[in-house]
């Protein structure tokens, strides 16, 4: 098995040798606005918080890696006339990107995201920090902010009923799988059973892989499942060693797709998890 799980480490490696760590992309937009959003997850807290139709620019792509992009010279112009910008606190480094607009009375808000992105609390406690945000800002009055995180959280309740409800009914509940770290929370939250986790760096790892591996074996995993912005390549190596299916889960909101919310998202991820363990249940062995 060693000298084989080599072979498979040398191939997935590649890709990774040849592109600069996630990839780069861009989202840009021609609309004048004063909210921007490092992301289409906090550009989606955003709109939930602004009136209808507002517009907000979105400075990545939802399959780029939320670490890695680069602003093109349109959404630099769009950012003059921004007066705040949402970015995970994990973001810093694009703070010295944007200096001189923050001297030019750019605000930057970071919000914490704790837990798995996917996880409603999460989205919800986002949306509570950028409320705040854009009243200090006076971009929302504040008479509007109390109704508006009622309505967000009232959608998070039902969102949630609704994931573990469908979760339920299709048999999933305590399923074995192997995970992206990135998903892990999220897997979790679900109520799977995750047995070994994952990361894009692990490639170069025989040791860790050969871990992730015996554990996915020895725990009965049928699943991988993916992080999309760190590409499948990875749990494709890990599925074909336990003859599991591999499933991608998103974090971010692509639109591109018909995923024009958070709550999108969420119901894509169950739909294609689903989608998923039909086959996977059709390969376990009887007992």
């Amino acid at each position: 098995m060693m000298v084989s799980l080599k072979r498979l480490l040398l191939v997935l490696a590649i890709p990774t040798l040849l592109v600069d760590g996630c990839g780069k992309g861009r989202a840009e937009s021609d609309l004048p606005t004063e909210v921007a959003a490092t992301n289409s997850y906090l550009e989606c807290v955003a709109r939930d918080l602004l009136d209808e139709g507002a517009p907000v620019v979105q400075l990545s792509s939802p399959g780029m890696c939320p670490g890695h992009f680069d602003l093109s010279p349109s959404q630099a112009q769009q950012l003059q006339t921004s007066r705040l910008l949402f970015r995970f606190e994990f973001q810093t480094a694009l703070d010295a990107r944007v200096s001189d607009l923050v001297e030019a009375g750019l605000r930057i808000c970071p919000v914490r995201a704790e837990g798995g992105l996917c996880c409603p609390a999460t989205y919800a406690a986002a949306c509570r920090q950028a409320a705040d945000a854009l009243v200090k800002a006076g971009l929302l009055p504040e008479t509007r902010v109390q109704p508006r995180l009622e309505r967000i959280a009232r959608r998070m309740a039902e969102l949630e009923q609704r994931c573990r409800r469908q979760i339920q009914d299709a048999g999933l509940a305590g399923r074995p799988v192997v995970c992206s770290v990135h998903q892990e929370a999220f897997c979790r939250w679900l109520g799977l059973e995750v047995v070994g986790t994952f990361k894009a760096a692990d490639v170069e790892a025989l040791g860790t892989m050969a871990k992730v591996i015996e554990n996915g074996r020895d725990g009965g995993a049928s699943l991988v499942i993916a992080n999309r912005s760190e590409g499948r390549r990875l749990a494709d190596g890990v599925g074909s060693w336990l003859a599991a299916e591999v499933v991608v889960f998103g974090n971010f909101p692509d639109s591109a797709i018909g995923q024009r919310t958070f709550d999108d998202l969420v119901d894509a991820n169950v739909e294609a998890l689903i989608a998923a363990a039909e086959p996977a249940a059709s390969t376990q062995p009887a007992e």
